[in-house]
């Protein structure tokens, strides 16, 4: 019988997260348009933000309740997760073109927080150094996300505008050189252009409408939104906890399996979507900006209120963050220096996160 209702109470606080993570979004986003915040800055900060708002709110309770297994196990299930089995499923679906300059940073940013992440707990707590490092990693990865997104939306329409008139200009050796720059550079055509031109005509977004209604309904979804993933996060932890004491099953089990990929899911919903629109270029950068926030802001802050040192058990260090690591190499490399990605890359990840749980499991 308590087996089960705490089944039912981890089932019912991973609905409030979902559910009241979708609201916070949601509604943060239109506050910060009616509030005329650029939309790149809404990209880097807010909505990023905002879709790790269930694994913050999860390792920030677990860390004050003092079971650092979860809270960790979390953080690093959930970006494990996210790479070896929703970005996966994604690399074997689709195959990407991944421009070296869209994604060298945010690449070896991540790169770099697991490095650091694990170089910091070998001794078996989360050193001040590597959390100091990873929140300056964090604030790295915002700043440039917001240069590339005020970068993007000023160049796009001048570079789509130069490229028409030069392919436009009738001597002969400057449109050969035009036309060896569409090739090798990737620069749109004519055609592209006017495509481009028409499908963002067809996106455009319908204007805000602020009026006291909108105003009180997002007010109100932000702080129930904010609220559900409070609860949902601390039923989830009760409920994960008591499901591991009942089939005597270690925490850190139920933290990177039920608990990492339930706080996952909106990731996984993103990415069928993806696969389905065609966008997975998009995707793919979101789960990478995801998996850089969840270590770098989260693991910080976690250590920070921690009651005593925050302890990270042999296990995570041993077994989630080297497959972590390995994950993010084989996601990254090949992006970066291919500038594409392979299915193989897809297979290969999710073999090795069948391994991961297994070893993890077994171990």
């Amino acid at each position: 019988m308590e087996l089960l209702l705490a089944i039912v109470i981890f089932i019912v606080g991973m609905v409030l997260i979902i559910k009241g993570g979708d609201w916070f979004v949601d509604s943060a986003t239109w506050i910060a348009k009616a509030a005329k915040i650029p939309s790149f800055i809404i990209g880097a900060t807010i909505v990023g933000l905002a879709t790790s708002l269930p694994e913050v709110i999860v390792s920030i309770v677990a860390s004050i309740q003092g079971k650092n297994d979860m809270a960790v196990g979390n953080v690093v299930g959930s970006v494990v997760a996210n790479t070896g089995l929703i970005l996966a499923i994604a690399l074997t679906f689709m195959n990407l073109v991944t421009p070296r300059k869209e994604y060298w940073r945010q690449g070896l940013l991540f790169i770099a927080c697991v490095i650091v992440l694990w170089l910091g707990s070998l001794t078996g707590t989360l050193s001040i150094w590597a959390s100091i490092i990873m929140i300056l990693i964090c604030i790295t990865f915002i700043a440039v996300s917001i240069i590339q997104g005020r970068h993007g939306e000023s160049t796009t329409e001048n570079t789509a505008i130069n490229v028409k008139d030069a392919i436009a200009a009738n001597t002969t050796p400057e449109t050969a050189t035009i036309k060896e720059k569409i090739v090798t550079e990737n620069l749109p055509n004519e055609d592209d252009i006017n495509t481009d031109k028409k499908n963002k005509e067809d996106k455009k977004e319908e204007p805000i409408v602020i009026n006291k209604k909108n105003i009180f309904k997002n007010i109100f979804f932000f702080f129930i939104g904010a609220a559900g993933v409070i609860l949902g996060s601390d039923f989830l932890i009760d409920g994960g906890s008591t499901i591991a004491t009942s089939l005597h099953i270690p925490e850190r089990i139920i933290a990177i399996t039920l608990v990492a990929v339930g706080t996952s899911l909106p990731e996984l919903v993103t990415t069928i979507v993806a696969i389905r629109k065609k966008e997975g270029g998009l995707m793919a950068g979101n789960i990478i900006g995801s998996n850089i926030l969840d270590i770098t802001l989260i693991l910080p802050i976690c250590s920070f209120v921690a009651h005593d040192s925050f302890a990270v058990s042999q296990q995570s260090i041993m077994i989630d963050m080297p497959f972590c690591l390995g994950f993010s190499l084989l996601a990254v490399i090949p992006m970066i220096w291919k500038q594409r990605t392979y299915k193989w890359q897809g297979i290969l990840l999710l073999l090795g996160y069948a391994a991961y749980l297994t070893i993890s499991v077994i171990l």
